[in-house]
C-alpha cells in the first residue's frame, strides 16, 4: 500500500467534485506496536519491524492479521494462497489511484530494479513512453503518495535528482509476486530461512530505517540540528573502482555528516575487520569525492547492536530497533 494515503472530501452541490483532500500518514513501528496489542496479536518486535517490512504502516492492512496465526502463516494466507485477500492488492491500488496506471506502474518497476534509486534520465531509458508534462506529473504523484522520495545527493546538481522506491508494500509484491508463476500456497513459510527472503529483509530493513528517520535522529541526540538526508551513489572509476554506495548520509548544520550503515541480524552484528575496512574506503572515497570538509561519523543501524570487537570502539555511534519504536511524539 501507498506510504501516504488522501481521504478525499466531497460537496454533493458541485456535482460530487472534489474539494479538497486530506493527507494521511502511515503508522509508526511504535503506533503499528500499539495497534498490534489492540488486535490481540502477540508479537515480538522483531516480528512487527518485519511485519512492518512486507506491510508498511497501514492499518488496513493489519486489520487483516490473525491473532492466532504466526506471521509467516499470515503472509502465506493473505498473499500466496489462491484466494488471498492481498494477492491482486497491487493492480487494484494503481487502478483506483492513477488513471494511467501503465506509466505509474512502469515507473515503480523500473525503480524496483535499482535499490539505490535513478534519475529522471535512468528512468526514461528503461520504459515505453518519452518526457514531458505527464511523466513529470507520474512523478509527482508518486511522490505525493509516498510511493517514491526524490532527493539531490550531496555536491550533485538539480539535473541529477535521484528517485527512490520507498513503499514497503510495493516492494514486496515486486520481489515476490510481480510475474511469477511459481508462486504457490505455502511459499513463504517454505522459504522463510532461504537466501531470497534474508536478502530481501536486508533491503526491506534499509526502507525501514528511511522512514524512522526522526527515530534515527532522536537516538543520535541531534533532533533539533537541521539535517539534509539523503543516499550516495558513485560509480566505479580508474582513482576508485570499487566504487561507492552509502544508503543513508545525514548530512548535519553542526558540521557532522553521519554515514549510516544498515545490518539486519537476529543477534549482535559482527563488525568485522574486513567488513570495518570496507566501511572506511566508502568513507574516504565520499570525502574524496564530494571535498567535504565536514567530519564523517560511522553509523551502525542495527536491531540489536554490534558484538564487542575492536572495531565497534571505532564507530562514533549505534542505533538499535528500540530506538526506532520511540514514538515520533517523544522529544
Amino acid at each position: 500500500m501507498l506510504a501516504e494515503s488522501y481521504v478525499f472530501c466531497y460537496d454533493s452541490a458541485r456535482m460530487n467534485r472534489i474539494t479538497d483532500s486530506i493527507s494521511v500518514k502511515p503508522f509508526s513501528l511504535s503506533e503499528c506496536e500499539e495497534y498490534s496489542r489492540e488486535l490481540g496479536l502477540s508479537m515480538s518486535r522483531f516480528e512487527i519491524a518485519e511485519c512492518y517490512m512486507v506491510f508498511g504502516g497501514i492499518p488496513y492492512y493489519w486489520s487483516y492479521l490473525q491473532k492466532e496465526q504466526s506471521l509467516a502463516q499470515n503472509i502465506d494466507r493473505l498473499f500466496f494462497a489462491s484466494d488471498g485477500k492481498l494477492r491482486d492488492e497491487f493492480k487494484r491500488l494503481f487502478k483506483s489511484l492513477f488513471r494511467d496506471e501503465k506509466m505509474h506502474r512502469e515507473v515503480i518497476a523500473s525503480l524496483g530494479r535499482k535499490k539505490a534509486g535513478k534519475t529522471r534520465e535512468e528512468i526514461l531509458s528503461d520504459v515505453t513512453f518519452s518526457d514531458g508534462g505527464k511523466f513529470s506529473e507520474c512523478l509527482r504523484s508518486l511522490e505525493e503518495c509516498g510511493f517514491i522520495r526524490a532527493f539531490r545527493a550531496v555536491g550533485k546538481a538539480t539535473k541529477d535528482t535521484v528517485f527512490q522506491l520507498m513503499d514497503n508494500f510495493t516492494l514486496f509484491h515486486l520481489e515476490f509476486l510481480s510475474g511469477r508463476i511459481d508462486v504457490s500456497p505455502g511459499f513463504w513459510t517454505a522459504t522463510v530461512t532461504d537466501p531470497v527472503q534474508t536478502s530481501w529483509r536486508g533491503r526491506a530493513f534499509e526502507r525501514l530505517c528511511l522512514s524512522h528517520e526522526n527515530q534515527i535522529k532522536r537516538a543520535l541526540g541531534i533532533s533539533g540540528v537541521r539535517t539534509n538526508s539523503n543516499s550516495w551513489v558513485h560509480a566505479p572509476t580508474k582513482d576508485h573502482p570499487e566504487g561507492a554506495q552509502i544508503d543513508l548520509l545525514i548530512d548535519r548544520a553542526d558540521n557532522v555528516i553521519n554515514l549510516c550503515e544498515m545490518k539486519y541480524t537476529y543477534g549482535k552484528y559482527d563488525l568485522t575487520s574486513a567488513e570495518y575496512d570496507r566501511l572506511m574506503r566508502r568513507r574516504d572515497i565520499f570525502v574524496s569525492v564530494t571535498g567535504t570538509r565536514k567530519s564523517v561519523h560511522l553509523t551502525m543501524i542495527t536491531p540489536n547492536g554490534v558484538s564487542d570487537s575492536p572495531q565497534r570502539h571505532m564507530i562514533q555511534s549505534e542505533v538499535t530497533l528500540d530506538d526506532l519504536f520511540v514514538p515520533s511524539a517523544v522529544s
